[in-house]
């Protein structure tokens, strides 16, 4: 079996880069089924830490899992 290793610091970086080459120009990430192994909520959280404020889905359902989400400035 594979294993996803999700490097908070990678992700940090990664998210980073994207927002410097953005400027302006708001960002959506799109988080989906599992949040790869980390689940919805905690992948959204840990982007929001990260400065993303705006998030897609695919199913109802994932939305109404961010809905119950507690973001903090």
């Amino acid at each position: 079996m594979s294993t996803y290793v999700v490097s908070r610091e990678d992700l940090a970086y990664n998210v980073r880069i994207l927002m410097e080459k953005a400027g302006t120009t708001p960002i959506w990430a799109v988080v989906k089924a599992d949040g790869y192994g980390l689940g919805v909520k905690t992948f959204a959280t840990e982007l929001y830490a990260l400065g993303l404020r705006h998030f897609c889905v695919t199913e109802p359902r994932e939305a109404e899992s961010l809905l119950s989400c507690h973001f903090a400035d």
